[in-house]
């Protein structure tokens, strides 16, 4: 292993240095040098270069490219599906980027913890003060993106734990109105890793934060809706949640499935699950509305899933049907709105069991 760490290194050092390196050879010299964290005899001669390894290789793989926000801006379907490829662990060199900060942090944290927080945040700074027109908008999205990764680590410290609402609320409460959409987009994610904090003051941040969020569901970017659709899901258990989203329950019925008619996406279905299950004695008025839509949903992601790569389709038809029996959980006790509802879920069900066995998975 000590041999090999010198030419994977080197290797590294190509992107730097203005070289060509594939992204494919990047993923594996990042899974070896990070195997290499935890070994003693490795981590010895990896410790004098772990600037070189943090800040010349790991933070620019971790920022987003020219290619990432083109695709982000011009085909945002695929933006999202790549996000949530389960594939990605085993060939994108941001994943191993990201894993390796992670681990050096879990296992070398007297070493590199200080270093890479403050430079983070001394990044955070200069973007705050720096001019509209010079804001560097890909730096400060890296930079939240390795607080995000960190969060349960952070989380479960007291020093750090209590700075993350201030952090928080002076970098990435802004960016729920950011001129760059990935800013919005990244907001969203980070709320989603760190939707546990307990803001100190009476629940002021929890209403702005969650009326920021509503608003990003009607977000021009597709990608910024999915990721503000998931995160509400977490955000609707803090204290205080239901006060501001009851009274618009209907209206955000309605984004969750207008975003489901753009993007078969599981992790939205799970979403709107969420909800119903915390609003389920509200749901009654809403019902026949709902399972119409839940099954509307379902066929439409049933024939998207016939095509052999579109599994999130299949993922969020599955999920469909969870939402289609919340929601009968919710109401199973009146029997007038069953029997209403009968005429929605037979075809349904037909179609399921139907001969053909088609649809037998579900």
């Amino acid at each position: 292993a000590p041999q090999f760490l010198g030419p994977v290194c080197e290797t590294l050092n190509l992107r730097p240095s203005g070289q060509f390196c594939t992204d494919r050879v990047v993923h594996l010299c990042l899974t070896f040098v990070d195997l290499a964290v935890e070994l003693a005899s490795t981590y010895k001669l990896l410790k004098p270069h772990l600037d070189f390894l943090l800040y010349q290789v790991c933070f620019p793989t971790m920022c987003l490219n020219e290619a990432d926000i083109d695709c982000f801006e011009n085909d945002p379907v695929e933006f999202v599906h790549k996000q949530s490829s389960p594939l990605a662990d085993f060939y994108d060199p941001r994943m191993s980027a990201i894993s390796l900060v992670t681990d050096l942090v879990k296992h070398r944290g007297q070493d590199v913890t200080h270093n890479v927080l403050g430079r983070m945040t001394e990044i955070l700074h200069r973007y705050a003060a720096a001019p509209a027109e010079q804001k560097n908008h890909i730096e400060k999205d890296g930079a939240l993106l390795t607080f995000g990764s960190l969060a349960k680590f952070l989380l479960a410290k007291e020093k750090y734990a209590k700075e993350i609402e201030g952090l928080l609320v002076t970098s990435v409460f802004p960016d729920f109105n950011s001129p760059a959409s990935f800013l919005r987009y990244r907001a969203c994610w980070m709320m989603q890793q760190f939707s546990s904090v307990k803001f100190s003051d009476n629940g002021t941040h929890l209403r702005n934060l969650l009326e920021m969020v509503l608003h990003r569901l009607s977000d021009p970017a597709l990608p910024v809706q999915i990721e503000a659709s998931k995160a509400l899901r977490f955000l609707i258990e803090a204290k205080g949640a239901e006060e501001t989203l009851l009274p618009v329950l209907p209206q955000l019925l309605n984004e969750y499935f207008r975003i489901m008619n753009e993007i078969g996406n599981d992790e939205v279905v799970s979403a709107l699950q969420a909800l119903l299950d915390k609003f389920g004695d509200h749901i009654e008025p809403h019902a026949v509305q709902l399972v119409t839509q839940l099954s509307e949903a379902f066929y439409q992601y049933c024939s998207a899933g016939d095509d052999e790569d579109d599994d999130d389709a299949a993922l969020a038809a599955a999920q469909c049907l969870e939402c289609i029996a919340t929601v009968l959980k919710g109401v199973c006790s009146k029997d007038a709105m069953l029997t209403s509802l009968e005429p929605l879920l037979l075809p349904l069900v037909l179609k399921i069991l139907g001969n053909d066995g088609e649809f037998i998975e579900y």
